[in-house]
């Protein structure tokens, strides 16, 4: 049998005094709290604004490899190589005929335009005829051969200005660009569905 309560039990037991919560700090978190999910990212927009900045990159690369700016050729690596990092290729070219002696000097790259990690086919097949070039009728290549020191201009004032002048319905360059992004996010996103309405997976 319990014991009767005294009469400081009773009062105890029918009083506290307010208290301001600012005092306590921050309450602590229970349990795992879930993050915010980020908004839905347009296909077009997002994967044109990553290869902008690609061949932006590329332009850049490409004077310092074939033209001698912001000291010359990158060196070969030494100690451990970083993952992917051939030190003469970029986002938009790769060396073709490699100068290993005198690197970036009478050297030839092949120039490329990527829908994400695919490359497009939008460059005419290029051959001889009476020394001079021409294009294969009805072929097209996914990557563009010129000597290295003309990279960086043809990056700059023809393969950039397409790009950033591509529009998602557009019937051509863009057109394609977002096809080919599309196809591929769309194996990606399993889980997801895609509303063009909006151009995101959702």
């Amino acid at each position: 049998m319990s014991q009767p309560l005294t009469k400081a039990e009773e009062i105890e037991m029918a009083f506290t005094i307010d208290v301001d919560t600012s005092i306590l700090g921050t309450p602590p978190k229970r349990g795992r709290q879930a993050k915010p999910k980020p908004p839905p990212e347009p296909v077009f927009s997002t994967a044109k604004a990553k290869t902008i900045a690609g061949i932006k990159g590329s332009i850049t690369e490409a004077g310092q490899r074939f033209l001698g700016e912001g000291g010359g050729p990158l060196p070969e690596p030494v100690g451990e190589i970083e993952k992917g990092k051939t030190y003469y290729a970029s986002y938009s070219w790769r060396v073709d005929t490699r100068n290993k002696e005198n690197p970036g000097k009478e050297e030839t790259a092949k120039v490329s335009l990527k829908a994400g990690v695919s490359k497009l086919s939008i460059f005419p097949k290029m051959t001889t005829k009476d020394g001079e070039w021409v294009a294969v009728e009805g072929e097209t290549s996914d990557y563009l051969s010129m000597p290295g020191e003309n990279v960086k201009s043809y990056l700059e004032h023809s393969l950039l200005p397409a790009v950033e002048a591509m529009e998602k319905d557009d019937g051509g360059l863009g057109s394609l660009f977002h096809a080919t992004i599309l196809e591929r996010a769309t194996k990606a996103n399993t889980k997801k569905k895609y509303n063009p309405e909006t151009d995101c997976f959702e």
